[in-house]
């Protein structure tokens, strides 16, 4: 089943970069929510290349929640605000 809320943001990161072609998005971090992560690892090819932290699919599917909220973490500790609102247009 595809997350409503997923397929909303990745809609609306389309229209902005349609409607606003001059803007440049410098993060998309504050979309990042453990939802989000969630609908990425369901949908991310199990049998392909190992990640840049070289985790292997078996590996991940061992505890896939603990590595889900690790990463949440990780991209939170790296300036993401999921309390902040940022608009393309300024």
């Amino acid at each position: 089943m595809r997350s409503p809320t997923v397929s909303t943001k990745l809609r609306q990161i389309a229209e902005q970069a349609k409607q606003y072609l001059e803007r440049v998005f410098t993060t998309l971090a504050f979309l990042i929510d453990v939802e989000f992560l969630m609908e990425a690892h369901r949908k991310t090819r199990k049998g392909g290349a190992t990640g840049i932290d070289k985790v292997t699919a078996a590996e991940y599917e061992a505890n896939p929640l603990t590595r889900i909220f690790k990463t949440y973490y990780s991209a939170c500790v790296a300036g993401c605000t999921k309390h902040r609102r940022y608009y393309a247009n300024g």
